[in-house]
């Protein structure tokens, strides 16, 4: 392939990885979304085991 003609496919090319990279952000800011909600369901659920834990403590010894 000569030189010509890989440089007449460069514009189409880095036109099409930056669509790439466009999806691939809007990929990785839904995912981190998603990380977010995750990380604060488990902060919930851990903070529901620990009053849980303390309730039950005061009942066994009351």
């Amino acid at each position: 392939m000569s030189s010509h003609a890989v440089l007449e496919q460069a514009p189409q090319c880095m036109y099409l990885a930056q669509q790439n990279i466009s999806q691939l952000r809007l990929i990785n800011q839904s995912l981190s979304l998603q990380i977010y909600q995750l990380q604060q369901i488990l902060y919930l659920i851990v903070m529901g085991q620990r009053i849980w834990r303390r309730y039950f403590r005061k009942i066994r010894r009351a």
